[in-house]
């Protein structure tokens, strides 16, 4: 499974790491460190206070949670992280008094990443396939308007006829439209 963090956004100057998942792109996720930092739970350890209410709420959470990977001076560890529906049970638990504001951040946050504004999520995903795929379409017409255009200069020079494309009646029509529009045509007697 590949993590990546897309962003890093900031609630009340706290810094916020914005991670997405390989296979749950769906939604966005959010360290416990960094949500328990925007909540207020300031002992030190931010994440302490979420872990708190992880193990408190873990029949509600857990499903919502997963362990992510990261490399740190000290060496591997795994840090949990919280999908948009831990992060809205969370602030519920919390009794935090910035829980309403943070909510509130995070609901523009996600629909800002659904539609695409952070670069990356749902929309960004499907507006980059869009392209890719038309600019493969555009691609493929330069080719084929290449060889339309190669096509209609061989008959143009005596080297070929229309009759050789009929195998290929699209393919045909296009270079008949092209030898039409070229002068040389009505001087060679092309269509007579």
């Amino acid at each position: 499974m590949k993590f990546e963090v897309l962003a890093r956004k900031s609630f009340e100057d706290i810094g916020m790491r914005i991670i997405e998942v390989e296979g749950h792109e769906e939604t966005f996720w959010l360290t416990g460190e960094d949500i328990g930092a925007a909540l207020g739970f300031d002992d030190g350890d931010p994440a302490n206070g979420v872990r708190l209410i992880y193990h408190r709420h873990k029949d509600e959470l857990e499903e919502f949670s997963m362990l992510w990977p990261v490399e740190t001076p000290g060496g591997p560890q795994e840090v949990r992280i919280f999908s948009e529906e831990a992060v809205y049970l969370i602030t519920f638990f919390s009794q935090s008094q910035k829980a309403k504001e943070f909510r509130k951040w995070v609901a523009g946050l996600l629909k800002a990443y659904r539609q695409g504004r952070l670069g990356t999520g749902p929309a960004a995903r499907d507006q980059l396939r869009k392209m890719r795929v038309q600019r493969l379409f555009m691609q493929e017409q330069r080719k084929f308007l290449a060889a339309v255009g190669s096509e209609a200069s061989r008959i143009l020079a005596g080297k070929g006829t229309l009759e050789d494309l009929e195998p290929v009646p699209f393919f045909q029509d296009a270079v008949k439209k092209a030898v039409e529009k070229d002068p040389r045509s009505k001087q060679l007697g092309i269509f007579d």
